[in-house]
């Protein structure tokens, strides 16, 4: 500048001058042939990136080609996250379009969360535009809890029945297993059984996982080629898959969108941490929190596509001792929510609570809660006993290892694991957080070691992480008798296929 006052840098000019080098980024428009570019720069933003992108709707060969048969009874059967939903709620909107009513069916409580978001989605289908040339069916939501009473069979076929049209009758069901060695897969066998008996046109296209025992009444379809998680999410769920009566995943050919991020492994060990389960520990609470905050969760970030919200989170576990605070009529806390719930709210972070409890103390509650969390009416961060989310997927999920108060005398470790796999990470689409009890080990005290600090260099989610003593060596056996040996050989290395 030539002098210290000069017409031409105005005020405005000046901070928009500061703006540019010291302010905030801005947002240019440009406009572009080949669509809008995401940019990508935080570890938020490629969660909720990948997220968006696994969340498009897609359809293989195989689904394509059943959807172009349209068989009248169906099955559809494969492992989590192979797309067995997607395909039962397109049917639904082709029946709905074709002038038929739509009737899904809830038929256990452990159901309840999908068969709201498959009516929400037909609902949604109907409102979206009209159908042309004809008169759009209705969708009718019918609720049964086949487990626990036994007369709803009945009581589900003579209701049906009932809305038979012309002798035709269009039924969606999701979540059925037809294993008679369990209460649940013989009655649904009774279920669709006689509904093909007394239905003349009956078209009844169901889905679940369990591939056993299934009627001949329905053609089976087989799906194996997973759309919903990312292969970082996958390769937490194939160890056990093969334990299961599942079939296993495939290789599409076609490559995903993103391999994911890696998993996010916290440990509930440590002299802050307490209870015996992550669940009744505030401290795993924080340790979450402290992940979605890094995550950018909740964080509001003006005209951005990828960001996550508290409603793209699950925190998962078995254990049946989860809840919020539990007030009397005067309001008082009788008995205060459970050691992560107060842990995530400490934090700051918004929760909403689907336990146990609740589903068995005040079922009105438990019933308006399931309704929120199917269609995320709500931003907030749902912790749940993931039996009550079956059929759901979230972006985030933390899976917190635990047990329910009626598994501690039959259930193993191993055992628990499995289920915490099958049911509870396959809800993850993108970003997987596990909260884990180390394993007990008893160390002579000759071999307790010292730990060496971890440098600031580790990665934020591995400082949370206690490094633990290595386990005692096993003390040689004595020279086994001849006729012995193999057996012997054979046990151990049994025991070193047990997951960890």
């Amino acid at each position: 500048m030539a002098c210290t006052v000069d017409a031409r840098l105005t005020d405005q000019l000046y901070l928009d001058m500061v703006a540019r080098f010291v302010g905030p980024a801005t947002t240019v428009s440009v406009p572009c042939y080949n669509g809008v570019r995401v940019e990508v720069r935080t570890t938020g933003q490629a969660v909720a990136e990948l997220g968006r992108r696994l969340a498009l709707l897609v359809l293989t060969l195989q689904q394509l080609d059943l959807m172009n048969r349209d068989p009248p009874l169906v099955y559809i059967t494969g492992a989590p996250g192979t797309g067995k939903t997607v395909v039962l709620v397109l049917q639904g909107v082709r029946w709905l379009r074709q002038g038929h009513d739509v009737h899904v069916i809830s038929t256990l409580y452990t159901t309840r969360a999908v068969s709201t978001s498959i009516k929400q989605q037909l609902q949604m289908s109907l409102s979206a535009g009209p159908t042309p040339s004809l008169t759009p069916g209705s969708v009718s939501y019918h609720l049964y809890d086949i487990f626990n009473r036994k007369g709803d069979v009945d009581q589900a076929v003579t209701d049906l029945v009932a809305c038979v049209n012309n002798g035709h009758l269009h039924v969606l069901i999701d979540e059925v297993s037809f294993d008679s060695r369990v209460k649940r897969g013989s009655r649904h066998t009774r279920l669709v059984t006689r509904l093909a008996q007394r239905v003349p046109h009956l078209y009844l296209w169901c889905a679940g996982v369990h591939n056993t025992e299934i009627p001949p009444a329905l053609q089976t379809q087989v799906f194996t080629v997973p759309l919903r998680s990312a292969p970082a999410v996958l390769r937490e769920i194939q160890p056990v898959i093969h334990r299961f009566a599942v079939h296993d995943y495939s290789d599409s050919g076609v490559p995903a969108p993103g391999d994911g991020l890696s998993v996010i492994r916290l440990s509930h060990h440590g002299n802050a941490h307490t209870g015996r389960w992550p669940v009744d520990c505030a401290q795993c609470g924080q340790d979450i929190a402290v992940e979605l905050r890094r995550l950018g969760v909740g964080r509001s970030v003006a005209n951005s596509p990828s960001r996550l919200s508290y409603r793209d989170v699950f925190v998962l576990t078995r254990s049946g001792d989860l809840h919020d605070d539990v007030t009397d009529e005067a309001g008082r806390v009788t008995s205060p929510a459970s050691g992560v719930v107060q842990g995530l709210k400490d934090a700051g972070v918004p929760v909403s609570v689907l336990g146990v409890q609740d589903f068995l103390h005040n079922r009105a509650r438990w019933e308006g809660a399931v309704q929120d969390v199917a269609v995320a009416a709500t931003d907030t961060v749902t912790v749940a006993f993931y039996g009550w989310v079956t059929g759901l997927e979230r972006r985030v999920v933390a899976v917190l290892q635990g047990r329910h108060q009626d598994d501690d005398a039959g259930w193993t470790d191993e055992e628990t694991d499995r289920g915490d796999r099958l049911e509870a990470v396959s809800r993850c689409t993108t970003q997987l957080i596990t909260v884990r009890t180390p394993p007990v080990t008893t160390t002579p005290p000759s071999l307790t070691t010292t730990t060496t600090p971890v440098t600031t260099t580790t990665p934020r989610h591995n400082l949370i992480q206690q490094p633990l003593p290595p386990p005692s060596p096993p003390r040689p056996p004595p020279p086994p008798p001849a006729t012995t040996t193999t057996t012997t050989a054979k046990r151990r290395r049994g025991r070193k296929c047990v997951l960890s």
